[in-house]
């Protein structure tokens, strides 16, 4: 997500894609349990709901975009202040 955002991805894309594809890489290691094949398997679930969700996102109205990708940005932004009050 870090690397999306770095390169230009919009926040909310770059969270919501990481988020999910992490979420479904994850789910799918827990069904099929340990081993080479689960996890190759597991990481193209994740990687084809990380893709999947890049391309749902790009569809959504710029209206809709832009509301999600205030939203990520306040919390990231009161996460630093939260930080940043703490060790800084």
């Amino acid at each position: 997500m870090y690397m999306d955002i770095r390169s230009g991805v919009a926040p909310g894309e770059a969270i919501s894609a990481g988020t999910v594809g992490a979420a479904a890489a994850i789910g799918t290691a827990a069904v099929l349990g340990t081993g080479i094949a689960p996890a190759l398997v597991a990481a193209g679930v994740g990687m084809g709901a990380y893709y999947g969700t890049r391309w749902a996102y790009g569809k959504l109205p710029d209206g809709v975009k832009g509301t999600i990708d205030d939203a990520v940005g306040a919390v990231g932004h009161s996460i630093g202040n939260a930080w940043n009050s703490m060790f800084g």
